[in-house]
């Protein structure tokens, strides 16, 4: 993973998108 080339808030956004992701795919439809 390249940190350095990433802002601790677009990790947290990309994070919190991946969250939700992973959510609709647990989710029954």
């Amino acid at each position: 993973m390249i940190a350095e080339m990433i802002s601790e808030d677009d990790l947290k956004e990309a994070e919190k998108e991946q969250a939700q992701e992973a959510l609709a795919d647990t989710k029954p439809a």
